[in-house]
């Protein structure tokens, strides 16, 4: 006898295709109302209590809504199985158990698998408290490994009132694979992770919320060690959210690490970590098109892509433009990238790179500027040079394309190296540019972006706009008071489990290494940023100062403008510099106080020789101020 069946897929992802198949073949109706619909699964088993961490061992009940259902349950954290125990009573837990159950019922799909993780502790944990939220990750026996992910389990715990406790209600409790990662941050040890979030039953990716953050599933524990601010890379990523990118959101937790340990003590503790998002495609992260393995023509092939430049590996696709810059490709990732779109984004860049070292490359609609998003580019240069950040333009330099759209700089990452900490390529000097220390391979196309004197002129008008806003003195230094405020408690921890202050970690420069407490280090720090937003400033013209700022003044008023350099003006709000460097035939050069006679749109620069200053503007209008 010959049966066709088709396949049926119920709650979860798993496929009841052998029942459907055997229902078929012996005529039985498939669901309860033989209208061919699959019958529901059974219900998850629920643990009381659930998941979580304890002081005292608890005896754990498990029930199932299904009528008539089995559970079965493991301890050992293998999947439960109808050969597993059969729960017939509360289990007792005296020690760190990962327990997981399934229930099963005649002619229905066993429930998807349910799981809780009691982590017990130790006396010397019990009053254990942390302004910060708490990370306890158990991984059961597994050596956690260099990019190699091992299945762990994450239990993160919030603040309640303030303070969090280990004791508690999670926040989060779940599967994660997990791994070490970091590249030179290797030879330190204190490691970063990697992790991904997983479906207990079907072991896919898991989207979470962490922390308030928006969910997603892939994460990153960063490990600051040489870093002994604490501060420097989330100060940075701060900083760039705040000039008006996607940046990577973070929060600052103190983590426990339990491999073989019966009980959580004091002796897992492994310090302060930043949990971080890591850099990926999606609506909350890198916001561009998604691009999949059918998109191999226009314009769906144009994107979106992320880019890399750093240290690279097979599976980053490496390709070499036409000017010999090795760049990865980060989405798509590995073999999710076709052919087609490796062949066309390179071919991409050979286009930009022919355009940017063309005759025609400082036209706004022929040059360089057709393919990129200049802002960001030159955004991205302050982020590095006003840090000296030693990685930057080398490593970790993440770029996005999408779809129809130009390349911009995405995301930034790994900013330890930066804020004087790094006794190589002048890192600890205030004084001096880094890109000079840096190859023509390091250093990607800005040596000819500067050629062009508009480019050179926006970063100079950026660098302005930013020290009075995002960089000004006063708000880089309340930045770094409030994350040193909001560290003062787990720094201490942190320097007892890894001690550090007063000793040489690579590469930490001679000025600060000798620091023997966390307020030196921290005071270094805000000396070098001093110093080295001083010695910025020095390199360019000063903008001129006007005699007003936006509002109104009395009619015939007489508007002083001050100046070590000539300036020159204009009152209508056009540039009184011409594209290019030249002198607006419009604009006027102050001599003597300029007359208001109504309404006026200030717009003034210095000039010394060629170079011109940052504008000074400001909208005036007749009437008394209040």
């Amino acid at each position: 006898m010959f049966c066709e069946s088709e396949m049926f897929v119920c709650r979860g992802g798993r496929i009841a295709a052998a029942f459907a198949l055997v229902c078929l073949c012996a005529g039985i109706a498939w669901g309860a109302s033989g209208t061919g619909a699959a019958p529901a699964a059974v219900e998850t088993p629920v643990f009381d209590p659930p998941g979580g961490v304890y002081a005292n061992e608890l005896s754990v009940k498990l029930s199932c809504k299904t009528r008539g259902a089995t559970i079965y349950y493991t301890t050992d954290g293998g999947e439960p199985t109808t050969n597993s125990t059969v729960y017939t009573g509360p289990i007792k837990v005296s020690e760190n158990t990962r327990l997981k159950a399934r229930a099963f019922a005649a002619e229905r799909p066993a429930s998807d698998i349910g799981a809780a993780v009691y982590v017990l502790l130790d006396d010397d944990l019990r009053d254990f408290s942390s302004n910060l939220p708490l990370v306890v990750l158990n991984t059961f026996g597994a050596l956690l490994v260099d990019d190699y992910k091992r299945p762990a389990y994450m239990t993160i715990l919030a603040p309640q009132k303030g303070r969090t406790r280990l004791e508690g209600k999670p926040h989060f409790q779940g599967l994660a694979d997990v791994e070490l990662r970091g590249s030179t941050s290797r030879r330190y040890p204190k490691r970063s992770m990697g992790f991904v979030l997983r479906d207990e039953t079907t072991h896919s990716d898991r989207d979470f919320g962490l922390l308030g953050m928006p969910p997603e599933s892939h994460w990153v524990l960063y490990a600051p060690y040489s870093d002994k601010s604490l501060i420097r890379d989330v100060l940075a990523y701060d900083l760039w959210a705040a000039m008006g990118h996607y940046s990577v959101r973070s929060r600052y937790v103190e983590m426990f690490v339990c491999r073989q340990a019966k009980r959580l003590s004091r002796e897992n503790y492994v310090g302060v970590y930043v949990l971080l998002e890591k850099i990926r495609r999606g609506p909350n992260r890198v916001n561009i098109a998604k691009l999949g393995p059918d998109d191999n023509s226009e314009p769906t092939i144009s994107g979106g892509y992320i880019i890399k430049k750093d240290r690279l590996d097979r599976n980053d696709n490496p390709f070499t433009t036409s000017l010999g810059h090795t760049l990865g490709i980060e989405y798509p990732k590995g073999e999710k990238l076709t052919a087609a779109q490796k062949q066309w984004i390179n071919r991409w860049f050979n286009e930009f790179e022919a355009a940017l070292m063309g005759p025609d490359y400082a036209d706004p609609a022929k040059g360089y500027a057709r393919y990129i998003d200049v802002d960001s580019f030159i955004d991205y240069y302050w982020i590095v040079e006003m840090p000296k950040t030693i990685d930057g333009f080398a490593y970790s330099m993440f770029m996005q394309k999408d779809r129809n759209g130009k390349l911009a700089i995405s995301a930034i990452w790994d900013w330890n190296f930066s804020f004087g900490n790094a006794n190589y390529n002048g890192g600890d000097e205030t004084d001096g540019w880094y890109w000079p220390n840096l190859g023509p391979e390091h250093y990607p196309w800005y040596g000819r972006l500067f050629t062009d004197p508009n480019f050179k002129q926006k970063h100079i008008d950026r660098w302005a706009e930013l020290r009075r806003g995002v960089f000004a003195t006063s708000n880089l230094m309340a930045r770094i008071d409030a994350y040193t405020n909001l560290l003062h408690e787990a720094q201490a921890r942190e320097f007892e489990r890894w001690p550090r202050l007063g000793r040489y970690v690579w590469a930490n420069a001679d000025a600060d290494w000798p620091n023997t407490t966390y307020a030196g280090t921290i005071q270094y720090m805000k000396n070098f940023l001093r110093l080295r937003l001083k010695w910025i400033d020095s390199q360019f013209t000063p903008a001129p100062e006007l005699g007003a700022s936006d509002g109104a003044v009395p009619r015939d008023f007489m508007l002083p403008i001050k100046s070590e350099h000539p300036v020159y003006y204009t009152l209508d709000g056009t540039d009184p510099r011409l594209p290019g460097g030249g002198v607006n035939p419009a604009a006027i050069e102050y001599k003597e106080p300029v007359k208001i006679t109504g309404p006026v749109k200030v717009f003034a620069r210095a000039r010394k020789d060629d170079q011109w200053s940052a504008p000074a503007k400001a909208t005036l209008t007749i009437g008394r101020r209040h």
